[in-house]
């Protein structure tokens, strides 16, 4: 499955971990995971450097039923820029969880995120059909608590000293929107 949406992006595709050989990414994925800058926004610790088997369980992982796990791709470049995932897949309360991780640095700032929650929402609202989608994010990571804002999330709490990084906790901040909020011609960039 191939992701993508014109109305809200002609650059960007979303790619199944299915569609991709875990050989051929494995390098530049282990790249991203073991880059502190990018495991800190992500809220992951990186204590222990990733290898070629926590990529193969990554990709085990994100081709689960609960699970629906996409490497971004920027057109433009022909270049994998990072990952995004539909997680914590709930059928019967139609809900679940969104998440994405920029690897290329060069494309932060460039509105990347929003574009590929947009399309996910898209996805998720009107072909899914599902009532509820939720996600999070460090506090420290401004840009990511923009996006949800700006795409109609709504903050529903706050995990006080959730995370722990570098002997320091930060909070994790927890943002839904459910389908009657959600408004393609607002939510999109």
């Amino acid at each position: 499955m191939i992701l993508e949406n014109k109305k809200i992006s002609s650059n960007i595709q979303l790619y199944h971990y299915s569609l991709i050989d875990p050989q051929e990414i494995c390098e530049q994925y282990i790249k991203w995971l073991n880059d502190t800058e990018i495991a800190k926004l992500i809220a992951l610790p990186n204590q222990q450097i990733k290898d070629k088997n926590f990529i193969l369980e990554s990709f085990q992982r994100f081709t689960q039923k609960n699970c629906i796990g996409f490497f971004i791709k920027d057109l433009t470049h022909n270049l994998f820029i990072g990952t995004c995932k539909i997680d914590k897949i709930d059928l019967i309360n139609k809900s679940c969880e969104i998440g994405i991780m920029i690897g290329e640095k060069q494309f932060y700032g460039k509105g990347i995120s929003k574009i590929v929650f947009a399309i996910i929402l898209d996805y998720v609202f009107n072909i899914l059909k599902f009532h509820r989608i939720w996600g999070g994010c460090l506090s420290i990571n401004i840009p990511m608590n923009k996006t949800f804002k700006s795409l109609g999330f709504r903050n529903e709490g706050i995990i006080k000293d959730a995370i722990l990084i570098n002997d320091k906790y930060f909070d994790n901040y927890l943002y839904a929107i459910l389908i009657d909020e959600y408004n393609p011609l607002k939510n999109n960039p």
